[in-house]
Formats: C-alpha cells, structure tokens, sequence
C-alpha cells in the first residue's frame, strides 16, 4: 500500500539540517516551519515540542512543527505550528498524521489540531478551512506597484507625502514589541512576551527583517518579517492608534514587498483572518488574493477528552468570566503578566 516504505521518527537537533534543507526545497512551504522555531518555542515559553520526519528511502518526504500546551484544568493539547505541517506527498502526509495519532494516544492529548497550510491531503477531508491572503510579488517595483489597488497606492503616497520613512534592523526588536503589547493590551487579548521576540529574532536572524515606519523621530508603526524560499509572512504588523490616518501600515506593507521582490520571493503571505471581517476586507482592499487554509483535527485518545460534567464546566465559566476581567479591566502591570501566562495555554502560534 502507498506509504509503507514512510517511517515517522521524532526529530533531534543533529536533524535540523536535514529538517532545513527539506523546508528550503518545498515550494510554498512557509518561514514558521523552520527547524529554529523549536528553539524559540522552547525558550520563550517552555513547551514541549514535537517535531516529527517523514523518511522514505533515506531522505525527508515531510515535516510536522508541532507543541503541547496545558489549559486551565490540567488538560494537554496537540497543535502544529501555523504552517508547520509540510508533507511532500499524500503518503508521507498520512504517515505523520497516523503517528500523531498513535503518540496522543500515549501522551492523553484531549485535542489534536494540525495545519497544513494551503495545501490540502488529497486522501483526508480536512475538518476545517480558514482563509488567508496573499500578496504576489513578481518582478520590478514597477509593476509590482502597478498591481496593487487604486486606494492602496493612495495611502502609500499619503504616507509618503506626509514624510515617514521605513527603517530596517533587528535592533528594532524592543519598539516592536512594545508596540505590539501595547495594541493587543488595548483590546484585551493574549500576547506574547517580550522574550518571544528577542528569541525569534536571535535564532532566525538570516531569515527575519523588522520594519519599522517612523515619523522624524517617533516610530509609529512596526512589522516582523520572515522569508522562506517562496514565500514570506508578517505574523506581527502594529501601529500606534493615532497615526494609523497617516497610512503607516499601508507604507510598511508596500516596503515588505519590495524586500521579497529583492530576494525573488514570489509571495506575501498576509496572514489567516474571518472571512467579511474589516481585517480580511482591507487585505483584499490592497491587492491580496484569498487563499484557503487547511486545518485537520484528529480524534482525542480515548478517554481523555477535555474534562467534562458540571463542575468542569462551571470551572471553565468562571476561568472565562476571570480571563475576561484580567484581559480588560486589571491594571495593566497586572493585564500585561497575564495576557501572556493565557496565550501559553492555548494555541502559541
């Protein structure tokens, strides 16, 4: 039968060459799949990692970036990193799914989520698909500019026009982060720890870029990058609430762009939104294309679901209702410590 001949086995960090090697190869495989996300997960935040090789034949047939969080009531969850599941064909995709399976059997995963970005198993159903948007990035700046949307090139030059200038350098990392916490604080949502991004920037420096778009001596807006071969990502893009009129992210998208095109970099990855929501609409709104994102939930191990009955269920109330007040109404020293404690026990990234 197809995919015997794959073995599964978890990788060691004498395999992040080979993981790497196989990851610059693939076409479309996305910059978070990397072996050196490893590294950061385990630093920033202490998870267990699970990084698993397909082999067929003695080479890397696919990869599988994944981590284990706990929530609330002790409970363990699976989750891929977003873009972390890279199988080169169907078989080797089947193969890693099916040890998943069998290790959340033996490690009591209530929940098991993998994303293998837009790139479908032709022999599963996935369970469910998001959207993403992309960017191409095809040839001189010229026509690059010529693609983009009438209104887009409009907020670019009324950025321009009010004279922010776009500086680049991974020293930048502290205003990123700031500004970062200081957004997702503001609308009371997890977020990641300072750390995070001092890590991510330290184990990923040949392939990240911080952008960040100043005004004379005010930076107002920050964007983190990160290149694969054909594509690149911006998982972070932030602007300080009041200059966002001036048109800054707008400005650092048109300036992202242009560092793919520099490194022949194909496409802009925009990142996953709801569909008809204002976030998905704008990305459209500058010229990106929808794309479907592919999601696969595999079955919990047997009896070892997320706890149940009334008294899990009025824990899980109660830990919604504190989650809730912590998240926005806390002092901020207070919210800022905990915003990042939840984001680590759901899904990091």
């Amino acid at each position: 039968m197809p995919g015997n001949d794959t073995t599964v086995h978890e990788a060691q960090d004498s395999d992040a060459a080979a993981w790497n090697a196989f990851i610059d190869a693939s076409a479309e495989a996305s910059p978070l799949a990397r072996y050196e996300w490893r590294d950061v997960l385990r630093e920033s935040y202490n998870l267990k990692t699970h990084y698993f090789i397909a082999e067929r034949d003695g080479r890397v047939a696919g990869t599988l970036a994944a981590y284990e969080t706990k929530g609330i009531l002790g409970e363990k969850s699976f989750y891929s990193v977003r873009g972390g599941f890279v199988p080169g064909d169907a078989a080797a995709g089947s193969a890693l799914l099916d040890r998943i399976q069998r290790s959340g059997e033996i490690a009591f995963w209530s929940r098991c989520v993998v994303g293998s970005g837009w790139t479908p198993l032709s022999d599963r159903e996935p369970s469910q698909v998001r959207s993403t948007v992309q960017l191409t990035v095809e040839g001189d700046p010229d026509r690059i500019w010529s693609n983009l949307r009438d209104k887009a090139r409009n907020m670019i030059r009324r950025a321009e026009k009010e004279q922010l200038r776009v500086v680049s350098g991974l020293d930048q990392v502290g205003i990123l982060a700031e500004q970062y916490q200081s957004n997702m604080l503001r609308l009371g949502v997890p977020i990641h720890s300072r750390r995070y991004f001092q890590s991510a920037v330290q184990h990923l420096r040949a392939h990240s870029e911080i952008l960040v778009a100043w005004r004379e001596r005010t930076p107002i807006a920050s964007m983190l990058l990160h290149y694969g071969r054909d594509v690149a990502c911006y998982p972070v893009q932030n602007a300080v609430l009041e200059y966002r009129a001036l048109a800054p992210v707008q400005l650092l998208i048109w300036h992202a762009m242009k560092c793919c095109a520099a490194r022949n970099i194909r496409l802009l990855d925009m990142g996953e939104s709801r569909q008809a929501s204002p976030v998905f609409q704008s990305k459209v709104n500058f010229g990106g294309t929808p794309r479907d994102v592919f999601y696969y939930e595999l079955p919990p191990a047997t009896g070892h679901r997320a706890p149940g009955g009334v008294l899990a269920q009025t824990l899980r109330r109660g830990a919604h209702v504190a989650d809730t007040w912590l998240a926005s109404r806390s002092p901020l020293s207070l919210r800022r410590r905990f915003a990042q404690k939840s984001l680590a026990r759901g899904r990091v990234m």
